[in-house]
């Protein structure tokens, strides 16, 4: 028998609610909220921190007017990046790859 919970809150205490999670869970958030409208309508939610330039809103208009795609799953969110190059001893890589080629 499959139950369904109603735990309804009042918005502002959800605000407070929100504003207190960390970034990753506001993320983990949004995918979630941007994933049920983008089921329920069909339509991603636009996020704020980054809109779309008008030419990817037009052409993901037109994909979906063709058919060739359901639906927009919005950008992700660009995470820092911690990237660190390995050390290497002797000539730089580069510089052995072009040695090599000749």
């Amino acid at each position: 028998m499959d139950k369904t919970v109603n735990l309804a809150i009042p918005f502002d205490l959800l605000l407070q609610a929100i504003a207190s999670l960390s970034p990753a869970d506001k993320q983990r958030l949004r995918q979630c909220l941007d994933a049920d409208a983008d089921a329920s309508t069909g339509q991603a939610i636009p996020s704020t921190s980054q809109p779309l330039p008008p030419e990817q809103i037009t052409l993901h208009q037109a994909l979906k007017a063709s058919g060739l795609v359901k639906s927009v799953r919005p950008l992700a969110a660009i995470t820092q990046n911690t990237f660190q190059p390995v050390p290497i001893q002797g000539l730089a890589l580069s510089q052995t790859i072009l040695d090599e080629r000749r």
